[in-house]
């Protein structure tokens, strides 16, 4: 299926948006240029939030068990139409069915791709009103499984079965960007049902070559089940999308700025006139709040706090983000939003880590061994350079095959390769066999690969990929996991195409990039000398650096600061072969990020340290 798209418009599908999306943009518009639908598994996790606890009134429910509650029809004059059973998506590109609660006794489903016609606005309609009078605050419920391809998902609410008010859901998703599997909606349709006698509920899918181009009508699939009517106590504030910054893990020099967002809706009957957003960071390194705003009943805002925060020091943060009020809120597990990030010396990562049992492969061009590279965006901030690629694989990956990581300018018109490693075969124990949603993983195995040489990254470059190559043959599935914008930072080349593109990619692959500030031209011949990593690291006053020289030489020993300012010599002479060591006390040093330099016959090796106070 012909699938192209603009990544200037992927922007606008997304809810909070993206600062970092925008600085693409802006410095290449033909970034990702393309999207196709594909057979990966690419799933999101928070694009709507689920509840957690509830002591609402049941005002109605329908587990779609019996058709005849239902009245199927279209605007589109054609046959593109909901069907009520237990069947599955069946398209070229089918999604999983529903894992709904009742899923057995039958669902709702709308087969975009199966019908694929280019003109689908299909309805499913309550075929007899609910009356909700006596109730002044309705929430609707409902399991669902859906994933977005150029299409509009809307619930659509009556009171005289012939007028309706549209609510977008699944708005906040990026193309080819899937929800859980089940995903539970809550949508507060007070202004409308609210204290009405005669209320219709109807889900429409939307999708045309009108609105969406020569894309429109033929997406994936849209699947519904457990719908409900529910009273809403008074005060109920929710968060959807949240923002803090791109990255799970990231090396102290490349950190950009925290920026903290939240997308907050009131799910309660009552206005609130004093919502806001509220973010701490491993509290009391930072917390602030956005101005408050008034949220009616079934209103939304995104809220945006003015303040930034920096790190300054490696170790992992704790970020919560929360919707918040003077208020006693009935439902406070939905509230708020917490997430670690790990500022290293050398990981830059977008990934949270977990495995879960999913996969990405390259599914534009065929099966699990169709030829890809698949990587993930990094921003350098400081020069560095890039020594090597890390990557976890799925489980369904075959021990024996070949993969090969690169590093891609991504700045200009085109990616252009700028480093790459010799090719690697993959080991039975460097597979992921274990981590499902029941039983995540959260320590997945990754292998590192070296590239041939470091490679040199600017900040005026400032956009690179770093990437995993792979020719097919044996499967190979890279490890999927999310992050905290899902979707904007995974591109695919299909190099099996007979035209190979670039693709932006739903999705987050474990695909990591490892980089260092200080790598010499000498350090890559200095064969006499292996410098390990200084322990502890951060470290307050005092650590060891251990070190082997395989011949007799004199030895120096130098610390810099970042600015390149000697701090500390230490001068051996006449040192034997052999295993060394130096204990170096920094008491003295203030707290920050230093270079420490072993020379040994005119060869140099140079590694990192921070010392924190």
């Amino acid at each position: 299926m012909k699938k192209n798209y603009s990544i200037a418009l992927i922007s606008a599908s997304i809810l909070l948006g993206s600062a970092f999306l925008t600085k693409v943009d802006a410095a290449n518009d033909n970034i990702g240029k393309q999207i196709k639908k594909n057979n990966s598994i690419i799933q999101a996790t928070g694009a709507i939030s689920q509840e957690t606890s509830s002591n609402r009134a049941v005002i109605w429910t329908n587990d779609l068990s019996v058709p005849a509650d239902w009245t199927i029809s279209n605007s589109s004059g054609n046959a593109d139409n909901w069907v009520i059973g237990t069947g599955v998506p069946a398209g070229t590109f089918p999604i999983a069915g529903i894992a709904s609660t009742s899923a057995a006794n039958g669902f709702a489903l709308f087969d975009s791709d199966l019908l694929c016609s280019g003109n689908q606005n299909a309805h499913l309609t309550t075929a007899q009103s609910i009356d909700c009078s006596g109730h002044p605050g309705v929430i609707l419920k409902f399991e669902e499984n859906y994933r977005n391809y150029f299409d509009s998902t809307f619930v659509e609410v009556s009171t005289n079965g012939t007028s309706w008010t549209k609510f977008q859901v699944n708005s906040n998703f990026a193309t080819n960007q899937s929800t859980t599997n089940p995903q539970v909606v809550s949508l507060n349709i007070t202004s409308v049902a609210g204290n009405q006698a005669t209320v219709w509920i109807r889900f429409t899918f939307y999708s045309t070559t009108a609105a969406f181009g020569t894309n429109g009508g033929c997406a994936y699939a849209w699947m519904v089940d457990d719908i409900s009517l529910e009273d809403a106590p008074d005060f109920d504030l929710q968060i959807g999308n949240t923002f803090s910054t791109e990255y799970s893990r990231v090396p102290l020099e490349q950190v950009q700025p925290f920026s903290f967002s939240g997308y907050v809706s009131n799910q309660g009957g009552a206005s609130q006139s004093d919502a806001a957003l509220k973010a701490t960071v491993s509290a009391p390194l930072f917390s602030d709040s956005s101005a408050v705003v008034t949220l009616n009943p079934g209103q939304s805002d995104s809220l945006f706090i003015v303040n930034t925060f920096t790190p300054n020091a490696i170790g992992p943060l704790n970020v919560t983000i929360t919707a918040k009020s003077g208020q006693i809120d009935a439902n406070p597990g939905d509230n708020s939003k917490t997430f670690t990030v790990n500022v290293t010396d050398s990981i830059y990562a977008r990934d949270n880590g977990i495995y879960t049992g999913n996969g990405l492969y390259n599914g534009l061009t065929g099966t699990d061994g169709n030829a890809y590279v698949i990587g993930n965006l990094f921003e350098i901030q400081t020069d560095a350079f890039a020594t090597s690629v890390s990557f976890a694989m799925q489980g369904t990956t075959d021990a024996g095959t070949i993969a090969s990581v690169k590093i891609y300018d991504f700045s200009g018109t085109d990616p252009v390769e700028i480093g790459s490693s010799a090719d690697y075969t993959i080991q039975a124990s460097q597979i992921n066999t274990t981590g499902s949603a029941a039983a995540p993983n959260l320590n997945p195995k990754f292998v590192t690969i070296k590239l041939t040489s470091p490679v040199q990254l600017t900040s005026a470059t400032k956009f690179y990929v770093a990437a995993v190559s792979y020719v097919g043959g044996l499967p190979l599935v890279l490890a999927s996991g999310t992050d905290f914008e899902d979707g904007l930072g995974a591109f695919l080349y299909d190099t099996d195409a007979a035209t190979p593109e670039w693709f932006l990619l739903g999705g987050t692959p474990m695909v990591r990039l490892n980089v260092h500030n200080t790598v010499g031209v000498e350090e890559l011949d200095a064969q006499n000398i292996t410098l390990v990593q200084n322990q502890p690291n951060p470290f307050n006053t005092q650590t060891t650096i251990q070190y082997t020289l395989t011949e007799a030489s004199n030895v120096n020993f130098t610390v810099t600061d970042l600015a390149g300012r000697i701090v500390r010599v230490i001068e051996n002479q006449n040192l034997s072969a052999g295993n060394h060591n130096i204990v170096l006390n920094a008491a003295d040093f203030a707290a920050g990020a230093y270079n420490y330099t072993l020379t040994s016959n005119g060869k140099s090796v140079t590694k990192k340290m921070f010392v924190t106070k």
